[in-house]
């Protein structure tokens, strides 16, 4: 009788929307469902590769202080690139100081040198195979004025208070000459070779700050290094290099704020960067990993900033996500970390996750429509289906037809003679038709079955 009423019913309120099942539809509802899952674990694949190098990235910073330590390796002092600079210095009248290396910069070490007026340190620096000589000078106002005889890096903006001279090729005692001549009359600060480490190391820090403020290097920066041109379109390979600075940059900057609303370490392989040059395609997979959501469309995505896709989205699939923190200079980020709700079914188990996850994301289709042939047997089950019914009475969101056939059909796959005929008679019926007239704009009263 039961399944005899909600036909009638259903044909009547939906006209012909079922159709007319034919003997195949179950199966094919079954291979359906079938090819739904292993599209859903693609994507799944999919989101959590490219989370995992997002999280990489966060794993790998750069260091955002400068800490020397003793030296355990001072032979590249005796090449004879590193001799002739030396050579330079001593003749100049720089005294010597100590050799050191630099916690998170195993690849750099440096030997730093005091010129006569304790005014101007020289910093004789290998990096990799490289070696530089640098001349540094520290003003009263914060600013540093440098020279070197490297080459100026490509795409490494300075900021404002550091202005370093370039000249690769430089013969060491011109250098010594034409920086000495550079800071002449200006207001250079004075001290020991301590206090001039003390003055780099904050120097350093600074910079990092700056750094990670602006969110690591721009776009036109990341051509730069990659040796691109500067109106070349924009590759995979470059947005790639470019978002997974940007993960590296606004980790940074989240280390530097002292009072962060959450452990940092603990949950950041759940935290969700969210800034308005991201990429959407990534947005959309770093979505589907924190919230399990496969069931979101990418133009879901696309209207409005990043920011506000993601916003709105979160909104209407039930705030799978909270905002946690905020950027609120340029570039403005939001941070969000999932949480937790109180379940709306109470039964665990096939039925009551595909309910629980459909009225969660306000997609009832999707989620029942994965069930495939499954038939409801339990009073439990339909108790579960009547508290679904219960919460779409009351919420305030639009029901879909879409999700409402879903439910309903459903309904009519409840095993004749079980303990779930009753209930569902009793507790789901006439709410389900309530919901189904509202739905639809229908009138009327169901006959007595």
């Amino acid at each position: 009788m039961i399944l005899r009423f909600l036909g009638l019913l259903f044909q009547k309120v939906f006209g012909g929307l079922f159709g007319r099942r034919t003997s195949d539809d179950s199966s094919l509802r079954g291979a359906a469902a079938s090819a739904l899952v292993d599209m859903e674990d693609g994507m799944r694949a999919q989101a959590a590769a490219v989370h995992h190098d997002l999280v990489r990235m966060r794993r790998t910073l750069p260091p955002l202080a400068l800490v020397r330590v003793p030296a355990t390796d001072v032979a590249w002092l005796q090449e004879p690139e590193a001799t002739r600079r030396l050579n330079a210095l001593r003749e100049a009248g720089f005294a010597e100081g100590e050799a050191c290396q630099y916690q998170g910069l195993p690849k750099v070490a440096g030997f730093d040198l005091l010129d006569p007026t304790h005014t101007l340190r020289a910093t004789l620096a290998k990096s990799g195979p490289k070696l530089v000589l640098e001349l540094d000078a520290h003003l009263e106002d914060g600013s540093v004025v440098a020279g070197c005889d490297a080459e100026m890096p490509r795409g490494i903006t300075a900021p404002p208070w550091i202005r370093r001279d370039h000249r690769p090729g430089i013969e060491p005692a011109d250098l010594i000459r034409t920086f000495t001549e550079t800071i002449r009359g200006l207001p250079v600060r004075q001290g020991d070779l301590a206090l001039f480490r003390a003055l780099s190391a904050e120097s350093f820090h600074r910079l990092q700050e700056w750094r990670a403020e602006r969110g690591g290097w721009t776009m036109d920066e990341v051509r730069a290094q990659k040796g691109v041109a500067a109106d070349a379109p924009v590759t995979d390979e470059l947005e790639t290099a470019y978002q997974q600075n940007v993960e590296r940059w606004i980790t940074c900057w989240l280390r530097l704020q002292p009072q962060l609303p959450f452990d940092l370490d603990a949950r950041l392989e759940s935290l969700l960067y969210v800034h308005d040059a991201m990429d959407r395609a990534a947005l959309q997979l770093q979505w589907v990993v924190l919230t399990e959501d496969t069931g979101v469309r990418g133009t879901e995505f696309g209207e409005g900033s990043p920011r506000e896709a993601l916003a709105r989205v979160n909104e209407s699939r039930g705030c799978p996500l909270a905002l946690a923190f905020q950027k609120t200079t340029e570039p403005r980020v939001d941070f969000y970390l999932p949480q937790v709700h109180p379940r709306i079914i109470a039964l665990q188990g096939p039925l009551g996750d595909a309910l629980e996850k459909g009225l969660r994301r306000n997609d009832l289709r999707k989620s029942l429509f994965a069930l495939g042939k499954y038939r409801i047997s339990t009073r439990e089950e339909a108790e579960a289906l009547g508290a679904a019914v219960a919460y779409l009475e009351s919420s305030t969101r639009p029901v879909s037809q879409g999700d409402l056939k879903a439910l309903v059909r459903i309904v009519t796959q409840v095993q004749e003679g079980s303990g779930a005929v009753e209930p569902l008679r009793e507790q789901v019926l006439d709410p389900l038709e309530r919901l189904v007239r509202r739905v639809t704009g229908a009138s009327g009263a169901r006959e007595e079955s």
